[in-house]
């Protein structure tokens, strides 16, 4: 019989396949937790919620080490926030807030900039 407080069966986040977490004090294991895989890509999610009032939150990650920007656009293409600038690591996932309680309501434009890759996502923010 195998004395455990807790084991982890990981293998290269490449693979893609899963990690596995087992916790617990004795003989038998207490808990199973599937760790959700980090994608290794270019990546930025659609804000939540939206539309939002007056926070909204968003996720990027990126494919290779490097410099990576986040900012958000008005309606006019005015460059109006800066939520992130600054090196980024692959196999992580960076979430940064957006607070537009000082700006009117409409439809703002985030952008994520890294390696090369742009994307863009629409937000809309009512009061």
């Amino acid at each position: 019989m195998i004395q455990m407080d807790t084991v982890v069966l990981t293998h290269n986040a490449a693979s893609a396949r899963d990690t596995i977490f087992l916790s617990g004090r004795g003989e038998m294991p207490t808990g199973v937790d599937r760790a959700m895989p980090v994608p290794i890509r270019y990546m930025l999610t659609q804000n939540y919620p939206n539309p939002f009032n007056p926070s909204t939150i968003l996720q990027f990650t990126v494919a290779k080490q490097g410099m990576a920007a986040v900012h958000v656009l008005n309606i006019l293409g005015q460059d109006i926030a800066r939520l992130f600038s600054g090196r980024a690591e692959p196999g992580q996932i960076y979430s940064v807030r957006f607070d537009a309680s000082h700006l009117p309501s409409g439809v703002y434009f985030v952008i994520f900039e890294s390696g090369g890759q742009r994307f863009v996502k629409k937000m809309l923010f009512v009061k």
